[in-house]
C-alpha cells in the first residue's frame, strides 16, 4: 500500500511482476505451482492426489519450506514479504458462478495458512509454519514460537519459525534458540516475570529479535490482564 501510493500504476506493475518472478522461481524449482495471486500476494500449493504420491508427503513439506526459505533470500527488501504454510486437505478446482470462473484452492487449509502468514506482522517474523508442516524436518533450523489460538479458529495450532539451513546457521542463532526454547517454557507456566526477565536477557544478549520482544511485552500485559492467555499457554490471537 505505502509503495503504490508513490508510484503510477504502469511502473507499480511492472514493479509487481518483478517481485512475482522472484516468488515463482523458487516455487516452480520445489516443485510447487502457483495457483493464485490477488493484489501482491501469492498462494503456492503442493498437492498429492493418490495413495502412492501420499507416501512422498515429507518431501512435499520439505519443499515448501525450501522454496519459503529461498524466497527470502532473494526477495527485494523494498518489499517486505511474510508467508505462512500450512498442510492438510483441500478442494482445487473451479469457484465461481455465471460466466466468472476462477480456479483455486478452497479449505480450512488454505484458509489457515493465511491466518498463519497474518501472524508474522505481530510476532516479526518473515516464515511461519504449522506443527503439520514442520514436524519431522530435522533438516530445516527451526524453533517453536508458541500454541496459538488464530483468529476464527476454534483449535489452537502450534507454530514454528523457519530459519536458514542448519548448515550455515551462525552458532549465536543455535544459543539464541535454546535460550528461546527455555523462555517459552516460563511463558508457557504463566511465570510472567521470570519470563519477562528471560526474553529481556535475550534481546540484550542476541540484539533485536522479533518473538522475544512479542513475548517480552505481551507478558508486561500479562502481569497486568492475562485473559488472552489460557491456563496452558495458548495465546488468543484477537
Amino acid at each position: 500500500t505505502g509503495l503504490s501510493e508513490t508510484m503510477e500504476p504502469e511502473p507499480l506493475r511492472r514493479y509487481l511482476n518483478r517481485y512475482y518472478q522472484t516468488l515463482f522461481q523458487p516455487v516452480k524449482e520445489a516443485q510447487g505451482f502457483v495457483s493464485d495471486v490477488v493484489g501482491d500476494a501469492m498462494m503456492a500449493i503442493w498437492v498429492s492426489v493418490s495413495q502412492q504420491q501420499r507416501s512422498g508427503e515429507h518431501d512435499m513439506r520439505r519443499n515448501a519450506c525450501n522454496a519459503a526459505i529461498n524466497i527470502l533470500r532473494t526477495v527485494d527488501a523494498t518489499l517486505p514479504t511474510r508467508i505462512g504454510l500450512h498442510c492438510g486437505p483441500l478442494s482445487l478446482g473451479h469457484v465461481g458462478a455465471g460466466d466468472h470462473y476462477e480456479y483455486r484452492a478452497v479449505g480450512d487449509t488454505v484458509n489457515t495458512a493465511s491466518r498463519i502468514e497474518g501472524l508474522n506482522k505481530q510476532l516479526g517474523t518473515s516464515v511461519l509454519a504449522s506443527a503439520a508442516v514442520a514436524e519431522k524436518l530435522d533438516d530445516i533450523m527451526k524453533r517453536e514460537v508458541g500454541s496459538f489460538l488464530l483468529k476464527g479458529k476454534q483449535n489452537p495450532i502450534t507454530l514454528y519459525e523457519l530459519l536458514p539451513p542448519k548448515s550455515g546457521a551462525p552458532e549465536g542463532d543455535l544459543e539464541r534458540n535454546d535460550h528461546f526454547a527455555t523462555a517459552l517454557q516460563h511463558f508457557q507456566k504463566q511465570k510472567w516475570s521470570a519470563a519477562q526477565e528471560a526474553f529481556e536477557i535475550l534481546l540484550e544478549r542476541f540484539g533485536e529479535d522479533g518473538p522475544s520482544r512479542y513475548y517480552r511485552d505481551l507478558c508486561q500485559r500479562c502481569l497486568r490482564d492475562s485473559s488472552g492467555v489460557s491456563h496452558d499457554g495458548i495465546i488468543v490471537v484477537r
